[in-house]
């Protein structure tokens, strides 16, 4: 399952079996970003298409589709399967604990937008205007998209699949450079 993000959740018979919950972590290259010396992050949208996995081996059936509502029969997914979070460790050098990525719990914000896009703005705001972060917090290391429930959340109780394949992962950023006389406002 390897490149695929989502989680699932499986019986065997009337036994609870297991679950997982699959990741991807990023760090996108933002070095042009970087170049922009005077400016305000006024918005950043993490965006990406998603569509159903390709196959997820469960226990009962061998190869199952990786839509699956929890009597384990093929669902569409309207809202996808993954969810955007800020790791909160430095996973790019250093290895991360065992399991997930642990990543922070609301601080800097991320907001769904729509079912595949993320209003990202505050941790890249924090990221590349360092005076925006509150003294103390940090902006995070990338973005880490996971499935939506945790693993401790997951309760075994049905067949639910929800593992997609991402595409065309993009960061589109908005932001103001004041004008070299005068003095800046900056946007509202």
């Amino acid at each position: 399952m390897s490149g695929q993000v989502g989680w699932g959740q499986a019986r065997w018979g009337d036994s609870r079996c297991m679950s997982f919950v699959l990741e991807l972590s990023l760090m996108l290259d933002t070095h042009l970003i970087d170049e922009v010396p005077d400016k305000t992050i006024d918005r950043a949208v993490l965006t990406y298409q998603e569509k159903p996995g390709p196959l997820c081996p469960m226990l009962e059936g061998g190869l199952v589709g990786c839509w699956l509502s929890g009597s384990g029969n093929p669902e569409n997914k309207p809202n996808g399967c993954v969810v955007v979070r800020i790791p909160r460790v430095n996973w790019v050098e250093t290895a991360p604990p065992p399991g997930p990525v642990p990543y922070s719990n609301g601080r800097p914000s991320v907001t769904r937008i729509s079912a595949q896009e993320w209003d990202v703005t505050e941790p890249v705001r924090w990221r590349h205007q360092p005076s925006a972060a509150p003294l103390g917090l940090s902006p995070g290391f990338g973005f880490v998209i996971s499935g939506g429930p945790s693993l401790d959340q997951l309760d075994t109780t049905d067949d639910t699949v929800c593992v997609s394949v991402l595409s065309d992962i993009k960061l589109n950023v908005t932001y103001t450079v004041p004008p070299d006389e005068g003095p800046f406002r900056a946007p509202r």
